[in-house]
């Protein structure tokens, strides 16, 4: 199995590192690992949501958000295929809801602490899955999102093109700044500043440094 670079390595509320993987070469299929950084030891979950690889991740204190996509290990996308979007009980590990969603990929899985929203990034748009009705809404952007990220503070950044949007998860209103360059990958500190890049240049946007 090699991880998928789009499942990226998340920290679960219990402290273990949560990423998505491919399955081995030459064969289509994923899993979701839960890794203990201490002792090393990995446990798997095996295509919790079919033969798909899984190429995003997200942990809050109840369950477990996946999303696969379509592509395989060295092979082409899987034909007659949908992606999937699942969520798996964190304890017991068993799928509670599962969906088709997209045509590519789920390329990304938020979950935001304050609001307690799931943002889902599949397709370069946002949707906004809501655990408890088991339902989602489009969260609508002015360009194709290449990426976005939060901290859990109630805040969703969003690039793409050459904006950088902020966006109020609690009332969905939205600010939009222009971006020296096109956006192609975008991730938030802990201190709120946002970085992004462009090809092989790297910019720091702090919104802090504006007031």
């Amino acid at each position: 199995a090699s991880n998928h670079d789009g499942g990226r390595i998340k920290i679960g509320p219990d402290g273990m590192l949560y990423p998505g993987w491919w399955a081995k070469y030459g064969t289509y299929g994923g899993a979701v690992a839960i890794t203990n950084p201490d002792t090393g030891k990995t446990d798997l979950i095996e295509n919790p949501l079919g033969k798909q690889s899984v190429c995003a991740v997200a942990v809050n204190n109840d369950f477990i958000f996946a999303g696969t996509g379509l592509e395989g290990n060295g092979l082409a996308d899987k034909p007659k295929s949908i992606p999937q979007f699942g969520m798996l009980d964190r304890q017991s590990h068993k799928v509670i809801f599962q969906q088709p969603l997209g045509k590519s990929s789920v390329q990304r899985i938020l979950c935001d602490a304050k609001t307690g929203k799931i943002i889902v990034q599949v397709d370069n748009q946002l949707k906004i899955f809501d655990p408890q009705s088991k339902t989602f809404a489009d969260l609508k952007t002015p360009m194709s999102v290449a990426g976005m990220d939060g901290r859990g503070d109630g805040v969703l950044w969003a690039g793409g093109n050459d904006a950088l949007v902020r966006i109020s998860l609690a009332d969905g209103k939205s600010e939009t700044f222009k971006a020296p360059a096109k956006i192609d990958h975008l991730c938030v500190d802990q201190r709120g500043r946002v970085f992004f890049s462009s090809g092989a240049e790297l910019y720091r946007f702090d919104p802090d440094a504006r007031r």
